[in-house]
C-alpha cells in the first residue's frame, strides 16, 4: 500500500507505521558548548565537597533534619543566644527612656549579663508555650495569636513586670509612664 503525504511518499506495510520526514537539527555540541560545560561544572562544584582523595558529592539531608540537629546543639550549649552588644544598646536605650531627665545611669557588666540571661530564659519559656499553643491548634508554624494566647495562659502582664522592675531599681512608676 502506497501512501502519499504532500511531498513525502512512503511505503506502508501491514503492522508498520508510516515513516515521516526528519527535520534537520543544529549540532548542539558546537553552539555554546563552552558556556554550557562551564555552567554544568559550576553546578556540580556547588554540590561537591573537597576531600583528601578528590571531590566527593555533598550529603543532601531531608528537610527539617538540619534544623532539628541545630535545635539539639543549642539545647546542649550554655552560651547566650543573643549578641551582647546589641542587647547592651537596647538596655541602655530603655534605661535612658525610663531614667529621670538629667540623670546619667550606668549598669555593671554582671548586672547586664544577669539581665540578658533572665530575658533569654523568659523568651525561651514564652516560645515553648507558644509552640505548644500552635501544636494544640494542629499547626506547625507559630503565629502572633499563639504568642498572645501563651502569655495569657502564663498570666504574664508586661506592664506589671515593668512597674515591678522600676520599683526595684528605685525609679518612679509615673516617670516611666510619662516617658513611654
Amino acid at each position: 500500500m502506497r501512501v502519499e503525504f504532500g511531498n513525502i511518499k512512503t511505503q506502508k506495510n501491514k503492522g508498520e507505521m508510516a515513516r515521516t520526514k526528519q527535520t534537520a537539527m543544529k549540532n548542539r555540541s558546537t553552539t555554546g558548548s563552552k558556556q554550557r560545560r562551564l555552567l554544568k561544572q559550576r553546578q556540580q562544584s556547588q554540590h561537591m565537597k573537597k576531600t583528601s582523595d578528590g571531590l566527593k558529592k555533598q550529603r543532601r539531608y531531608k528537610p527539617g533534619t538540619v534544623a532539628l540537629r541545630e535545635i539539639r546543639k543549642m539545647q546542649k550549649s550554655t552560651h547566650l543566644l543573643m549578641a551582647k552588644r546589641p542587647f547592651q544598646r537596647l538596655v541602655r536605650q530603655v534605661i535612658r527612656k525610663v531614667a529621670p531627665a538629667g540623670i546619667d545611669m550606668r549598669i555593671e557588666r554582671k548586672a547586664l549579663q544577669a539581665l540578658q540571661e533572665a530575658s533569654e530564659a523568659y523568651l525561651v519559656e514564652v516560645l515553648q508555650a507558644t509552640n505548644k499553643a500552635a501544636l494544640h491548634r494542629r499547626r506547625v508554624t507559630i503565629a502572633p495569636l499563639d504568642v498572645r494566647f501563651a502569655m495569657d495562659m502564663r498570666g504574664d502582664n508586661m506592664i506589671a513586670v515593668v512597674e515591678a522592675i522600676t520599683r526595684d531599681v528605685g525609679l518612679d512608676a509615673a516617670a516611666c509612664k510619662k516617658s513611654t
